[in-house]
């Protein structure tokens, strides 16, 4: 009663003569087959060069092979293998795949036999409650100990256990189609009927302990042993912090957290689930139920969490580790530059650390004496232990921020721990003009001094968009295209004190002469018509003024043969919104 279908395939040709072509290989060398008394199994063989082939078995009564995706020719490079055999016997069908133009064969052993055992493959035999499934798979083997190639749509019985205190509701399965996963083709057919393949989805529902087995259930396979794991629900819980470095006499508070969902939910403590105890209570003992710990002596010992209901269930821990300071280092945020900027608020932080550089946890035990000049900076919030004082400087210069640790509660230190940091207060940087805009014209290229102030006058230009608009490290922009940029200027100390001027090379959409200049002059004195060009800020809509438009290509038509034109005499300077003016010289008292 044992059967099996088994493709052996390797390359031979008709004439031996003939070199090997190596490019042309089945996907298997080897295929085994299941046989069921109703039901076929399915492979499908694959030539790897696209080639065309014809297909031929050895026997007819075992399997049968349909080719796929035919051409006119009626040859193919992949074809169906099915078993149609009712007899449940190990046979063997050689399969051969020619191709007709080059006479180059594929020859391929297909074995078929009866299924002897069963094994669940596992990832892993914890599952998460309220987490996503995991997959569960099942394999099966001859009684020689061979794996099947396939098992596509072969139905298996799944089952959820039940016995001893093992209960029922802490697992379900889920089709594929309600889930977050993509469907296995080779179970497709059978999730969409609600049925069961050789790929299952599990879920936790609460935590504790089941035993999922799976067997198959068609009659010629009554006598194969089921195949059997045990699984474990826990909730996907986390200790924070997971490791903490605590001075003696110093607490730290444990949290219990739980990913729920993809989100973090804090859990509290003592529940009726879960309870911390000390693993070393000479190191650190508890000083309430609800994860607050008091550092007692130098040591390391576990934080351990236990579940109320079940004891073997393995949940997380975390490590307390009572040693001493070595040195205090203080920072400021958000940069961690201490070159700051004037009336921006900032937090200033001081850290204790150990001989091998590890970050202490600060409880409400610690006391650090934080001093910093008045005259400089404003405090406008600190916390209890005074590692953190929030605030804003007020006043340019350099501030000595220091900061001192005498000891901890009554425990002090023969030599208290002191650091001190210059702060480096500087005004705002600023960058005028604060918005640019010039005309667009195909050959005109414009050169813009853009100044910058404040900081400590060492800066860094930059252009958002060098396709635009270049800028030179003294602020000279230099147009190339049509656009907008923002020109940059950061301190070289700080990046982070920065400001930018808007550049705008775009097409204007009016011009007009500003007429509330004088329009008078002496004879051989020019008078200058100042001349506004604007355009629409694709920002805002509004319509917006040119910056400078002198050095477009101006045309001017004097009426009156008494004035003339001369480019020469423009001045450098507009008025008002103008941003360009033409001089006009008269050789005659006129009025124009």
């Amino acid at each position: 009663m044992k059967s099996t279908v088994i493709l052996i395939c390797f390359l031979t040709w008709m004439h031996l003569h003939q070199p090997v072509l190596a490019s042309s290989k089945l996907n298997l060398p080897r295929v085994l087959l299941p046989l069921f008394s109703n039901s076929a199994a399915n492979y499908t063989l694959e030539i790897s060069d696209n080639g065309c082939y014809e297909w031929q078995l050895s026997r007819l009564d075992v399997i049968q092979i349909i080719p796929l995706d035919v051409s006119p020719s009626g040859c193919s490079s992949r074809a169906l293998i099915s078993t149609i055999s009712r007899e449940l016997t190990r046979n063997t069908v050689i399969v051969i795949a020619e191709d007709s133009t080059s006479g180059q064969t594929l020859r391929c052993d297909v074995i078929v036999d009866m299924i002897d055992s069963l094994h669940i493959v596992t990832k892993t035999r914890e599952l998460y409650m309220e987490e996503a499934p995991e997959v569960f798979e099942v394999r099966a083997y001859d009684n020689q100990g061979n794996e099947f190639s396939t098992l596509d749509n072969v139905e298996f019985q799944w089952n959820i256990g039940s016995g001893g205190r093992i209960d029922q509701t802490v697992l379900r399965f889920m089709t594929f189609k309600d889930s977050p996963y993509e469907t296995p083709t080779t179970v497709e057919a059978l999730d969409e009927k609600g049925l069961k393949g050789h790929m299952v989805l599990l879920e936790g529902l609460k935590t504790g302990s089941a035993k999922v087995s799976v067997n198959l259930p068609y009659t010629e396979y009554r006598k194969v042993s089921p195949a059997e794991v045990n699984l474990m629900v826990v909730a996907n819980l986390l200790i924070d912090p997971p490791d903490a470095y605590v001075l003696k006499g110093d607490t730290v508070k444990f949290r219990l957290l739980q990913l729920r969902h993809g989100r973090i939910v804090e859990l509290s403590i003592p529940s009726t689930q879960y309870v911390f105890f000390i693993e070393n209570e000479s190191i650190a003992e508890a000083i309430d139920t609800r994860g607050n710990m008091l550092a007692v002596e130098q040591g390391r010992t576990k934080i351990l969490l236990q579940y109320s209901n079940d004891v073997s269930i393995r949940l997380p821990h975390a490590f307390i580790t009572v040693t001493e300071p070595q040195y205090l280092a203080l920072s400021i945020l958000p940069h961690r530059n201490w070159a700051v900027e004037l009336d921006k608020t900032y937090t200033l932080v001081v850290d204790v650390y150990d001989i091998a550089n590890r970050k202490f946890h600060l409880g409400d035990n610690a006391r650090i004496e934080m001093t910093i000049p008045e005259e400089y900076f404003t405090v406008k919030a600190s916390n209890t232990n005074g590692t953190q004082y929030v605030g804003y400087p007020i006043k340019t210069g350099v501030a000595n921020v220091e900061a001192l640790l005498r000891g901890i509660g009554s425990y002090k230190y023969d030599l208290p721990l002191f650091t001190r940091e210059e702060m480096n207060i500087f005004s705002s940087v600023r960058v005028s003009p604060q918005q640019y805009i010039l005309p667009w014209e195909e050959n005109l290229k414009y050169q813009v001094v853009l100044k910058a102030t404040g900081g400590d006058g060492s800066y860094s230009w930059s252009s958002s968009n060098q396709d635009i608009a270049t800028v030179s490290q003294s602020g000279l922009v230099k147009t190339l295209g049509l656009g907008q940029v923002n020109i940059s200027a950061a301190m070289t100390k700080n990046i982070h004190n920065k400001d930018s001027s808007r550049v705008v090379i775009t097409r204007p959409t009016r011009l007009q002469i500003v007429d509330r200049f004088s329009l008078e002059a002496e004879v051989d004195k020019p008078i200058h018509l100042h001349v506004a060009l604007y355009t629409e800020d694709a920002q805002t809509g509004r319509e917006i003024a040119f910056t400078n438009c002198q050095q477009l290509g101006f045309k001017v038509t004097l009426e009156n043969p008494a004035f003339h034109y001369d480019a020469s005499l423009n001045l450098k300077e507009n008025a008002g919104n103008a941003c360009a003016n033409l001089a006009e010289t008269k050789f005659a008292q006129h009025v124009s």
